[in-house]
């Protein structure tokens, strides 16, 4: 139980950090411009949101499988190439901050926990490196990583935080 809570706590606050960084771009995060497709980018937000809704550890790593095959298409398609791990992890961080999952941390535990870790190997296990390397490096993000000076990254945070708060409490109580 006390598992489950802290994962609760760290799922908040990740979430509240993707919402704070929705303002990064891909060349924030150097992704190739040939590689942005924003009709891919939403299909593949929406493998990493549907994380949310599925039960078995399994069938979420597969569904994060799922996303990190399209963006590894996107790379085929768009520069010929199979996209290499140095590809792969920009587009991921850059997604799932875009997605903002509200159970990431929690699956990624869940998954952790709960599935085989002699079933890790291959694909699935290089899909659980991947997302815990992106969520990673999500909760480290800072001005360097960005490019951006302390002060405009703080700033640009800030600004999302405070339109962020005042959606929430213009929202009608139901």
């Amino acid at each position: 139980r006390r598992i489950y809570q802290k994962a609760i706590k760290e799922d908040i606050a990740f979430h509240s950090k993707c919402i704070s960084l929705s303002w990064i771009e891909p060349e924030n995060l150097d992704i190739p411009n040939e590689i942005v497709d924003e009709s891919i980018f939403e299909k593949i937000r929406n493998h990493i949101n549907r994380m949310d809704t599925i039960r078995t550890p399994e069938d979420i790593l597969n569904e994060f499988g799922l996303a990190v095959q399209l963006i590894n298409s996107l790379y085929i398609f768009m520069s010929d190439r199979p996209a290499e791990a140095n590809d792969l992890l920009p587009v991921i961080i850059y997604l799932i901050i875009k997605a903002r999952p509200e159970r990431m941390i929690f699956n990624l535990k869940y998954i952790s926990f709960f599935f085989d870790n002699s079933n890790l190997k291959g694909a699935l296990g290089y899909n659980l490196i991947q997302a815990k390397s992106a969520v990673k490096f999500i909760n480290q993000l800072g001005p360097k990583e960005t490019k951006l000076s302390e002060q405009e990254f703080k700033k640009k945070c800030s600004e999302v935080e405070k339109l962020a708060k005042s959606n929430i409490k213009a929202a009608p109580l139901p």
